[in-house]
Formats: structure tokens, sequence, C-alpha cells
């Protein structure tokens, strides 16, 4: 049996939940708007490549981030 309330287990999945939707929303938002590329762009090629390259490492560097949550979800209580 565990000794953690099982509330306080439903609210932590709830909370990572919340991250990682929240996570993705923001990956896709920044991947799949192209007002923003246009934006940061702003007519400079150097500026709209940087937000490009920006974008794809912050993509990649959440999904370290996504999987450890997804593991620590998947973790079976005592």
């Amino acid at each position: 049996m565990s000794s953690t309330p099982s509330h306080l287990s439903r609210g932590r999945r709830d909370r990572r939940a919340f991250w990682v939707r929240l996570i993705v929303i923001i990956d896709i938002v920044a991947v799949l708007a192209p007002p923003l590329h246009w934006m940061f762009g702003n007519g400079n090629p150097g500026l709209a490549l940087g937000y490009l390259i920006g974008v794809a490492l912050m993509v990649t560097l959440s999904l370290p981030v996504l999987h450890a949550l997804s593991a620590d979800a998947e973790e079976v209580p005592e």
C-alpha cells in the first residue's frame, strides 16, 4: 500500500498533465505559426534563420522533459 494519499497522487498527475499539455502547445504554436517566424525575421534572413534554429532547439530540448514527465506518470504506486 502506498504511503501517499490518493488525492495527492491525483493532484500530482494533474500537474504533470498540465505541464505536458503546456509544453506541447507552446512547441506546436512556435513551430506551426508562420506569422511568428515572419515577425521575428522582419525582412532579415539572419533573424529568420535564428528563429528557425531556436525553435528547433527548443522543441528538441523539450523532448527529454516530456519523456521524464511521462516516465513519472507511468510509475506504478506500491
